[in-house]
């Protein structure tokens, strides 16, 4: 008997050896996890002599794999047959039961609801993904069954329902806003696609896909990639440009004088580029750090990161900044140097200390080593140090998470503060890291003395938020006397109910004063700690939002 669903028996950990009768023996090794009426068998063999005379051992059932040749004329299922040793010499055959019992010789029964339970399929198309201050962004909608739970996202929001299987169909109950409504989800018959209308707004098509987010595949946002002018390529003469925006996420795609705006996505673990003028959407490899990316095809492109600096002008309105130096050790602090105008020090990427030359500060230290006496109580905090890490290219990971005995043996090395505790706690103890603030983690261990609530929002908006290679960027909005940092501060007790699971933040200032003027600063915080203490949700299938963006690895 023939079936179209046993191309997977291998994967039921059945196996046998068959050497054939000419010359050799045949060895059966039933599985433990055959047939129960195969356990008995330890093994039985039959020499050529045995097959001359047609006594080639009892007979048993055998699963038997078509050969290349079989299948290149399209006869590509396995065929579950009972016979001898011999009646099965030179085939790629599985044992998997002895005994002469045609009625079960039979393929396993499909189980379309195991076929399809921990999947996550994702809409062939893009679909509206939920509005950001400069427009509409677009993604893949998803559907992931789990355990007789169904869970759709969609846009900004997730419908939640069952689902259950009856004569190898899927019945799902979904509420879309109008009620309970159930609906028959037909798979196709290698259970990898279907067609579903969960709003009433028309049918889409859902494909499954093992693929996650990739680390890098977000890092494009925010910038230009080109080939430089002399290369040509297989899309059009000329140099080519990729222009991604951070939101929503569309990208800028030229060549010589033309420009076409359109859509890309990492949803499926790789960067897609979708274009009205392409029928299928143009795939890209990207680099660990986004340096560059490589446009699959024939051939393949790379297009290396454009950076086009700020242009300034030349107003002398000075503003002293802290000039990050090169050290061989540490500690290594930066120093107080003079920039002409604030355009010139944002352009350097520098935190600006006060309006006004440095003056007799000019050139000394930022943060003066001086030796600081701490108490010996022991209230272990975890934090983040600059170590003497060096790197050849940039941007260089060279800090490092350490537990501290108390905050002021923290303060005195010049640390970070992430949470109170162990950093061995969320499985932090020396990892490797960049130099951003990390985030501030409250409640880290249920049986630890808890810090108390987390700090207040201050009416601090987030304007733009992106999130590639475990660092948060975040463009916020907020009041006050001056500009200053603002900290990401993290709940790390509880995580809130959606799909995919979310996290209960807020921002707050450093200094809480009266003063109205209104500032826009991007700030990056490392994820790390809510990496290390959310590890299922960040690295599992469904990913974790924060700030309102996916966070996955």
């Amino acid at each position: 008997m023939k079936h179209s669903r046993t191309l997977a028996l291998a994967g039921l950990g059945l196996t046998s050896l068959l050497t054939g009768c000419d010359g050799g023996t045949i060895t059966y090794t039933p599985n433990s996890q055959a047939n129960s009426s195969a356990s008995s068998i330890s093994s039985s063999s039959s020499s050529i002599d045995d097959c001359a005379i047609g006594t080639a051992g009892a007979p048993a059932c055998y699963a038997i794999t078509p050969s290349k040749e079989q299948c290149a004329i399209g006869n590509c299922e396995v065929e579950y047959t009972t016979a001898d040793a011999c009646g099965v010499k030179g085939l790629d055959a599985q044992f998997i039961f002895e005994g002469y019992d045609p009625s079960r010789c039979q393929p396993p029964e499909f189980d379309i609801c195991s076929a399809i339970n921990g999947r996550t399929y994702y809409t062939t198309t893009l679909e509206e993904g939920g509005s950001t201050p400069n427009g509409v962004s677009k993604m893949h909608w998803q559907a992931s069954f789990k355990d007789g739970q169904l869970s759709l996202l969609q846009s900004d929001f997730g419908i939640s329902g069952t689902y259950s299987c009856s004569n190898n169909q899927v019945i799902a109950t979904l509420d879309n806003g109008s009620g309970n409504k159930e609906m028959i989800i037909e798979l196709s018959e290698d259970t990898t696609q279907f067609k579903l209308d969960p709003l009433g707004t028309g049918e889409l098509t859902y494909a499954y896909s093992e693929a996650k987010d990739t680390d890098s595949c977000r890092g494009v946002a925010g910038k230009t990639f080109s080939t430089p002018p002399a290369i040509s390529n297989n899309l059009e003469d000329g140099p080519t440009l990729f222009e991604f925006s951070t939101a929503p996420n569309t990208v800028i795609y030229g060549y010589s004088d033309i420009r076409e705006r359109g859509y890309y996505d990492c949803d499926l673990g790789q960067l897609h580029v979708h274009l009205e003028s392409k029928p299928t959407p143009l795939l890209f490899d990207v680099n660990r750090h986004a340096f560059d990316i490589t446009l699959l095809g024939e051939p393949n492109i790379t297009l290396p990161q454009v950076t086009t600096p700020i242009a300034c002008t030349a107003q002398y309105a000075p503003v002293c900044a802290a000039q990050t130096v090169q050290c061989v050790t540490t500690p290594c602090y930066p120093i107080h140097t003079t920039y002409s105008n604030q355009c010139v020090a944002d352009a350097a990427k520098l935190h600006t200390l006060f309006e006004g030359e440095c003056g007799d500060k000019e050139g000394q230290s930022f943060v003066e080593p001086t030796p600081t006496i701490c108490p010996a109580n022991i209230d272990p905090v975890c934090g983040k140090v600059k170590t003497n890490i060096q790197c050849i290219t940039a941007p260089c990971p060279n800090s490092e998470y350490k537990t501290f005995n108390n905050s002021c043996e923290a303060n005195a090395n010049q640390a970070q503060i992430s949470f109170k505790g162990l950093c061995s706690d969320v499985n932090l103890e020396q990892t490797v890291s960049f130099e951003q603030q990390p985030t501030r983690l409250y409640n880290v261990k249920s049986d630890a003395t808890s810090p108390g609530p987390m700090p207040q929002d201050s009416g601090i908006n987030i304007i733009s938020a992106t999130i590639r290679d475990d660092i948060l960027m975040a463009k916020l909005g907020y009041s006050g006397c001056n500009e200053q940092p603002i900290f990401f501060n993290v709940d790390a007790s509880i995580l809130l109910a959606s799909f995919p699971e979310q996290t209960s933040y807020t921002f707050s200032k450093t200094t809480e004063d009266l003063c109205q003027a209104y500032f826009e600063t991007t700030f990056e915080y490392d994820l790390l700690p809510i990496r290390g203490n959310f590890p299922d949700q960040v690295e599992g299938k469904g990913g974790l939002i924060v700030t309102g963006e996916l966070y996955q690895r």
